[in-house]
């Protein structure tokens, strides 16, 4: 067999491939944009929305994981510094951070490791 009618029957279907696959999906659209592509205002709901959701959240945390997460996400600091400004080891940190993490999706507060 010749390797030049292959490789072009190879580049044809692989530009053929492509072409259907663009035309079978639906176009995406930006998340950040897609008001102002739309000509919409953006206003602040969507940031007051999140604030309640996120307050709502750790509403549910206990206080310890409140602390942890307060340390590491709202003041920007790595698990190392969050825990000497807590007195606590990294490890307790960590563990604090992904059971608070994990908690916010169970019903009543409680998530199980499962999914």
């Amino acid at each position: 067999m010749a390797v030049r009618p292959w490789m072009f029957l190879v580049a044809r279907n692989y530009v053929i491939d492509g072409h259907r696959t663009r035309m079978a999906r639906t176009l995406e659209i930006g998340g950040a944009t897609w008001l102002t592509e739309q000509g919409a205002e953006v206003d602040d709901t969507d940031r007051l929305l999140s604030t309640m959701v996120v307050r709502d959240v750790l509403e549910m945390l206990t206080p310890a994981h409140r602390e942890v997460i307060g340390a590491t996400f709202f003041e920007d600091r790595t698990t190392q510094q969050a825990a000497d400004a807590l007195g606590v080891s990294q490890r307790t940190v960590k563990s604090r951070m992904y059971n608070a993490l994990l908690s916010e999706d169970r019903p009543g507060g409680t998530r199980s490791a499962v999914r």
